[in-house]
């Protein structure tokens, strides 16, 4: 009788944590923002140039983290466009609201290379890591809104 008795609670006990967990994780997925007309969570590019572009975004600051280039980058091809490039990093926010409530002045530097920084030696070598810099760009929302979250490079 004793046997059934501790098996029985644990029984119940395991399922009661389950379903506090069930409960936990439908509620902290049930609000994060869902991508769409007022909420984005990546931003394309369009490359017209005729050479390789590799494309890497701000850090919460709006500059690179320590003069290393920690986010991955992101490859678009020559004469292309990619859609979902520079990804918002926190998953439970849009860049709405995040650029407007954590980057500096609300807006998000993107920096355009030639080569993939991270196949250098030494990627934090700020001096060197400018020889292959094509371009800054300081997006805004209202710029990012007008070009319907893409933006094009070259200008």
């Amino acid at each position: 009788m004793t046997n059934n008795f501790i098996r029985d609670i644990k029984v119940n006990f395991n399922m009661k944590n389950y379903l506090i967990l069930f409960f936990l994780n439908l509620g902290i997925n049930g609000c994060i923002p869902k991508e769409g007309p007022n909420c984005h969570k990546s931003i394309g590019v369009i490359n017209n140039s005729s050479k390789d572009i590799w494309v890497y975004r701000s850090d919460k600051n709006g500059k690179f983290v320590g003069g290393c280039y920690t986010t991955l980058s992101e490859f678009v091809p020559a004469n292309s466009s990619r859609e979902k490039v520079v990804n918002q990093p926190i998953r439970d926010n849009c860049y709405e609201k995040h650029m407007n409530g954590t980057f500096r002045g609300g807006k998000l530097e993107v920096y355009i290379f030639s080569i993939d920084p991270h196949s250098l030696k030494d990627n934090c070598d700020t001096t060197k890591l400018k020889t292959y810099l094509l371009e800054t760009r300081a997006l805004t929302v209202a710029e990012l809104q007008k070009n319907n979250w893409t933006f094009t490079y070259p200008k």
